[in-house]
């Protein structure tokens, strides 16, 4: 599963019964770092162009999911694995996921 931002830097949620690619998908260059770090705020932190930091509970709450029972019990196992390796912020109620640029 990823979190896209595309050209025009609406924010979609895609591949959702992936759970073993997890990470950011942006089609902009990392000098757009600002704008989609600004389209994402209400779904992730961005730190830096490397990392971001997706809250779990959008993911959870994204439309369609919060219903789906399969994709709920998959990303609570998703969580349980992560958390070891410290790609879990309890603070932020957040998954580390990384960064991929198109250009």
């Amino acid at each position: 599963m990823f979190v896209r931002v595309d050209k025009d830097f609406n924010v979609s949620f895609e591949d959702t019964g992936d759970f073993k690619k997890f990470h950011i998908e942006v089609q902009h260059g990392q000098d757009a770092l600002g704008k989609v770090s600004e389209a994402l705020k209400a779904v992730a932190a961005v730190d830096d162009a490397e990392h971001g930091w997706v809250y779990e509970s959008a993911l959870r709450e994204w439309e369609g999911m919060a219903g789906d029972q399969a994709f709920q019990d998959g990303f609570s196992d998703m969580l349980e694995k992560v958390k070891p390796h410290g790609w879990y912020d309890e603070e932020r109620k957040a998954i580390q996921a990384h960064i991929e640029w198109a250009g």
